[in-house]
């Protein structure tokens, strides 16, 4: 696909001669600004920069809740599930091995004992996922730890199981089990914001008594500094978990209110023998990972499904 300065010359729409060697290259921030810009899936967007002055004519960025905003007052080029997807990775802020590849459950894959998302080491050219609270600080996480390899068996096992259970029930007996599903997670999520609004409050907490304990000479101005600002890095990380989780419930709801085919779907992806990354953000929302059984040495996993 040409870029849109080649595209334009090649259609005789600018004067200006695309440089030869540029090709078909696209820059960085053209795809960037697409996958931010609302105009791509059929809204109008204006108001996004401000003059700074009149004197001057310069203008700058608006904060986004000062836009105006105007729904499917053109016809959508990016479909809106295609778009809901990319807002989510963008949230989710993926990083890819050094190879360039997104690891197999990146941001996916939880520690159940804390709640944080499991990151990924390698030892002997092996791949694992464990919780990275555990190091942080003393108490803050007794820690998971799970082979790559082994979760993807459990998940194909577990896939193969629920879709031959399924397949077997009749269209009531499956349309009552997705709307279960659906109902349960959102109250999950809801849960999960109520639990970070309830951390944000306890950052507030902590400023406010400190700045009480150093106008009372109870503190140095030092101290009083450091735990503010350690506060504030706290209640903009629970801000941004929230922010993701709240663009989770909206997906969900959204996929309560369409009529799409899961009994399609689930057929697709019966007796899966492997699995690959398109697959695994198709079918899982999350997964929970907890410890092993001390008897039956089998590891805690919940898988939460998209469908």
């Amino acid at each position: 696909v040409a870029n849109p300065s080649l595209y334009k010359s090649q259609k005789n729409i600018t004067h200006r001669k695309s440089d030869a060697h540029k090709g078909t290259l696209w820059s960085y921030y053209t795809i960037s600004d697409m996958l931010n810009n609302e105009m791509y899936i059929g809204n109008m967007v204006q108001g996004r920069y401000g003059s700074i002055s009149y004197k001057t004519g310069r203008n700058k960025p608006k904060p986004k809740e000062k836009w105006v905003i105007v729904e499917s007052t053109h016809d959508a080029i990016i479909d809106i599930d295609v778009w809901n997807a990319v807002q989510g990775k963008i949230k989710a802020n993926f990083k890819p091995f050094s190879t360039g590849e997104i690891g197999l459950f990146a941001r996916i894959v939880k520690c159940k004992h804390c709640g944080y998302i499991m990151r990924s080491s390698t030892n002997r050219g092996k791949h694992y996922l464990k919780c990275a609270e555990k190091h942080k600080m003393k108490d803050a996480c007794v820690g998971s730890f799970i082979p790559v390899d082994l979760l993807e068996q459990i998940v194909i096992k577990q896939l193969n199981q629920f879709t031959r259970e399924y397949l077997d029930k009749d269209e009531f007996e499956q349309k009552l089990i997705f709307q279960n599903n659906f109902e349960e997670k959102i109250q999950s999520l809801e849960k999960e914001v109520t639990a970070y609004k309830n951390k944000i409050d306890v950052c507030f907490k902590v400023i406010d008594n400190a700045y009480i304990d150093k106008t009372k000479g109870m503190m140095e101005e030092d101290d009083f500094i450091r735990i503010s600002r350690n506060m504030h890095q706290d209640k903009k990380h629970y801000e941004e978990i929230i922010a993701n989780l709240l663009v989770q419930i909206e997906d969900v709801q959204r996929r309560m209110q369409q009529a799409d085919n899961r009994k399609a779907l689930i057929e697709q992806y019966s007796n899966i023998t492997d699995l690959d990354r398109p697959t695994v953000e198709k079918l899982i929302d999350c997964i929970y990972i907890g410890d092993k059984d001390p008897v039956t040495k089998q590891r805690y996993v919940e898988i939460h499904w998209n469908f």
